[in-house]
């Protein structure tokens, strides 16, 4: 069971690693990697059902999950065609 203070802290780490992965000095990445730390931070993320509790306790910090996501499952990425992007090489 995730607690709080996991949620919290994988949010933190979470910014910590795309800030990282977004720097150029850092690349390339080792895909293994990668996937090693992805699955670490992916295991206490707030669910969506975390996040409109969020947005429930506090509407101004936090937005509504978007009706995509609850709907059919989608994400931004996928909403905006980002996943496609390794098959248009």
């Amino acid at each position: 069971m995730t607690t709080p203070y996991e949620r919290t802290r994988t949010l933190i780490e979470c910014k910590q690693f795309l800030s990282q992965l977004a720097d150029p000095a850092r690349a390339p990445w080792d895909s293994a990697e990668l996937q090693r730390i992805a699955s670490w931070l992916l295991r206490h993320y707030p669910t969506l059902l975390n996040i409109e509790s969020a947005h429930e306790a506090l509407p101004d910090l936090y937005g509504p999950v978007p009706p995509f996501q609850r709907l059919h499952g989608k994400s931004a990425i996928t909403e905006l065609g980002l996943d496609k992007l390794d098959e248009q090489d």
